[in-house]
């Protein structure tokens, strides 16, 4: 996927061959920076089931039968995309690495709340996640989870008390 401002606060997308416009609550919008996390996938419907249990919201314009998009905030962006058409973009010899037990990176959201932090991990886990790593106090103050989309991405969410964000522990 490609996004390009011709106009200011209006952009578009590149996807399969089509270039579409960026959804209506994006117009007039300055682009800020957003991030679009590119993940391929075994099975886009199961990806979706997982990512609707999650609460995202499935952005229609930036989906159609090789990728789906999941807004997880207003500047960030799931996209998720057959293997296939992931395989699409890479170069230098690059292959998806599905199922492997390498670990390129690892997702990280915050939470508002230790609360948030728990509902997360029980929503992934209804959606068809795994649990990654469970819930836990790695130090005062922080508390954290981390779940696999059916796929393996591991996403982790952590909340911080405003106590230990002022005063880290070393």
């Amino acid at each position: 996927m490609k996004i390009s401002c011709r106009r200011a606060g209006v952009g578009a997308e590149f996807v399969s061959g089509v270039v579409r416009a960026l959804p209506t609550s994006y117009r007039g919008m300055s682009m800020s920076t957003m991030i679009f996390v590119n993940l391929p996938t075994a099975d886009l419907a199961k990806s979706d089931a997982f990512y609707s249990a999650m609460g995202y919201e499935k952005n229609t314009t930036f989906s159609d039968e090789n990728a789906t998009s999941w807004v997880v905030a207003e500047n960030i962006l799931i996209m998720v995309l057959r293997e296939e058409f992931f395989a699409s973009f890479l170069v230098d010899g690059d292959v998806p690495a599905l199922g492997s037990k390498h670990r390129e990176a690892l997702n990280a959201l915050s939470a508002e709340t230790r609360e948030e932090v728990d509902d997360f991990a029980s929503r992934a886990l209804a959606g068809g996640g795994r649990v990654y790593r469970p819930a836990d106090e790695p130090f005062p103050g922080m508390y954290q989870a981390a779940v696999k989309d059916p796929d393996g991405h591991v996403w982790e969410i952590a909340w911080m008390s405003p106590e230990a964000m002022e005063n880290p522990t070393p």
